[in-house]
């Protein structure tokens, strides 16, 4: 199973807070048993923390993930 975060609303804009995005896409693997979270290429920031809550949950990153501050 692979999720894209673009499916979940991020957006690799400058100002933009995926930390939401993220974490739907994230839940949503774990809840569908495990799998792959892709981050496109582009940059990414958050306003807060994610978190892998599930095991078997990995992310396939051709990004940069950044947190402004």
């Amino acid at each position: 199973m692979v999720a894209s975060v673009l499916d979940f609303g991020a957006e690799a804009i400058e100002g933009f807070d995926n930390t939401t995005a993220f974490q739907l896409a994230l839940d949503y693997a774990g809840e569908q048993g495990g799998g792959a979270v892709l981050a496109p290429a582009g940059r990414y920031e958050f306003q807060s923390i994610i978190m892998i809550r599930h095991n078997g949950v990995v992310v396939d990153r051709q990004a940069h993930l950044d947190q402004p501050g």
